[in-house]
């Protein structure tokens, strides 16, 4: 996969000090992550439903912390 194969060559391009060439690498990731995220339904679905999670989850983070200051 290539998503898989540029990870291992930032992890490598980091263990061995290159890290303007690992930027670039993690720039290239991120790129195909999206293009992954946006080009397949099922994964575009599981993406979604994780940020409605986060959201849920930042929600009663605060909540707790309001009764905390109460």
């Amino acid at each position: 996969m290539q998503v898989a194969e540029t990870f291992r060559n930032v992890i490598n391009l980091c263990y061995n000090l290159q890290y303007q060439q690992a930027q670039q690498m993690i720039i290239a990731l991120y790129q195909q992550i999206n293009y992954l995220i946006l080009n397949n339904p099922l994964i575009n679905l599981i993406y979604q439903d994780l940020q409605q999670s986060l959201k849920y989850y930042n929600t009663i983070q605060q909540f707790k912390l309001f009764q905390v200051f109460q």
